[in-house]
């Protein structure tokens, strides 16, 4: 239990921690068009973006795949903010006929993220446990699975506490002080457009 702690706090950490902003800005740019009472439909995306990333992230621990880094954080990331958040000035039209499609999308994107995730799981299994990574890995795949379990925990507990704070945002401003829905969505998703767009600029001219 005392593994399980320690990597639950590292994924915690890396969700809800300052250097988590593209992660926590896609969250901002998924939950921006729902409202409390629209909790069911968003539990469904937030499991979809859920599924995406911890495919990603074991398929990249374990060695099944190998992710060109440097792409997903500089080009993939930003993007998939800038397309989230676009996505939402047009979708309350439509909404019925695309939510299969709004599900695939955050299923994809969380394959992206997880990807991220997985980069930061590598380092520190390498940096901050190397001894034990290395008896782990020579030992069984069940005991690197133990760190990877509890780290994708840290993580889906930090992305529940980030959509509860957000939901319970739009409960003040929507329904308390009668911000009309649209203006809601609009003034998040530009907040997630913006800073994707600075980030995307200026790991392009790095």
């Amino acid at each position: 239990m005392e593994q399980f702690s320690i990597w639950f706090k590292i994924g915690f950490g890396h969700i809800v921690g300052i250097e988590a902003q593209d992660h926590i800005l896609f969250l901002v740019a998924l939950c921006a068009c729902y409202l409390i009472t629209d909790w069911k439909k968003l539990l469904v995306l937030a499991t979809a973006f859920t599924i995406g990333h911890s495919i990603t992230l074991a398929l990249v621990t374990f060695k099944v795949i190998h992710i060109n880094t440097a792409l997903v954080e500089n080009w993939l990331i930003p993007l998939s903010i800038l397309l989230t958040s676009l996505f939402n000035l047009f979708w309350s039209k439509q909404e019925r006929p695309l939510m299969w499609l709004k599900y695939s999308v955050a299923t994809i994107f969380g394959l992206i993220h997880g990807a991220a995730f997985s980069n930061q799981l590598s380092q520190l299994l390498n940096n901050n446990s190397k001894d034990w990574f290395e008896n782990a890995s020579k030992s069984s795949e069940t005991s690197i699975a133990m760190p990877l379990f509890a780290f994708n925990v840290g993580i889906e507990v930090g992305q529940i506490l980030i959509i509860g704070v957000l939901l319970f945002l739009s409960v003040i401003f929507v329904n308390t002080l009668k911000v009309k829905h649209f203006t809601w969505t609009t003034f998040l998703s530009g907040i997630a457009f913006g800073v994707s767009l600075s980030i995307l600029l200026e790991r392009t001219l790095q």
